[in-house]
């Protein structure tokens, strides 16, 4: 079933919907982009279950996460914002973007659960693959700004 469904149109249009009503902006598709920058990196992550199991996450440097937030709360560009802040949102994409792709695999037949997002920040987060999932993975720009990794690990259940 899995085999059938475009998982990276899927993730971009969630991501499109969600970034687009939550923080007013824009997401585009972009060339695949060494996120190894040497800077503080936030991952957030949310895993899921049901015929297909696995996890979406969200990959960007902190001055993404940040404006990501400060659009999502109404900020002014350049106001002050801790890390924490910005963490909190990022988490809260990753649990919106999760469900708006919930929601379209529900349409098409694969009812899924999903767990509660977690968030790390470090310097050059990878996500790595694990045996006998397979991997989406979509470079995009956030308001053309700033870049970002979404990605879908997933496995088909028995």
């Amino acid at each position: 079933m899995v085999g059938t469904i475009d998982l990276a149109q899927t993730l971009l249009d969630a991501a499109k919907e969600v970034l687009g009503t939550m923080a007013g902006m824009e997401v585009t598709p972009a060339c695949e982009q060494d996120h190894r920058t040497g800077t503080e990196m936030v991952l957030s992550s949310i895993t899921f279950t049901g015929p297909i199991e696995g996890c979406l996450g969200v990959i960007c440097q902190m001055a993404s996460a940040k404006a990501i937030a400060g659009g999502m709360l109404a900020m002014e560009p350049g106001q002050d914002m801790d890390q924490q802040e910005a963490k909190d949102a990022m988490g809260e994409v990753a649990n919106m973007v999760m469900g708006a792709v919930k929601s379209r695999l529900l349409a098409l037949g694969l009812d899924l659960t999903v767990s509660i997002p977690a968030v790390v920040t470090g310097q050059d987060l990878e996500v790595g693959l694990v045996d006998g999932f397979e991997q989406v993975v979509l470079d995009i720009l956030i308001a053309q700004d700033y870049p970002a990794r979404l990605y879908i690990l997933h496995r088909q259940c028995e």
